[in-house]
């Protein structure tokens, strides 16, 4: 591995301190295992300590990392393209409705049913905290389609934990 001097990994040791628990709610809330979502951290700050001499800071720290994650998790996406990810993703699907799920497993179960451009801009914006703008640099788009979506993600999500409530899931 390349040797970085100290200035570079004092400041990724503060960036990881500060923000590596955010990287992973936004792993664990993409992916849907706690694995996946230490993958996605410790690949985030490598790729961060490897371009942290080309970090110009037109965003902040916390975007630039978010946005290097959603890179991490769509390499991923890409190498699961087989049937291990099918079978995964039919294990989440049939476990779901376990007697033991609590209130937020059901809200995080929710949000993975979304499309993948409604779930991103609901965990962005709504768990990340991430304003219009922040979240229009990680995803790349404009501030109006980042709104127009969310609009329509938190319409979606309404129904789907609607759907969940008249089923019985919250009273269990």
């Amino acid at each position: 591995m390349e040797r970085y001097p100290s200035s570079v990994r004092e400041e990724i040791s503060r960036l990881y301190e500060r923000y590596a628990d955010d990287v992973y709610r936004y792993g664990r809330l993409t992916l849907g295992t706690e694995d996946d979502a230490y993958d996605v951290v410790q690949e985030t700050f490598l790729r961060a300590i490897r371009g942290w001499p080309r970090f110009r800071r037109e965003a902040s720290e916390r975007t630039w990392l978010l946005q290097i994650a959603r890179n991490v998790m769509y390499d991923k996406f890409r190498r699961r393209r087989s049937e291990q990810r099918v079978m995964q993703f039919a294990q989440i699907h049939q476990t779901k409705w376990q007697d033991a799920i609590d209130h937020s497993l059901v809200i995080e179960s929710a949000i993975r049913k979304l499309r993948e451009s409604y779930r991103q801009v609901v965990i962005l914006r709504h768990v990340e905290g991430l304003n219009v703008e922040e979240t229009a640099q990680v995803l790349g788009w404009s501030e109006n389609k980042v709104r127009s979506t969310t609009h329509r993600a938190l319409a979606k999500l309404r129904d789907l934990l609607t759907d969940d409530e008249e089923t019985g899931v919250w009273d269990r």
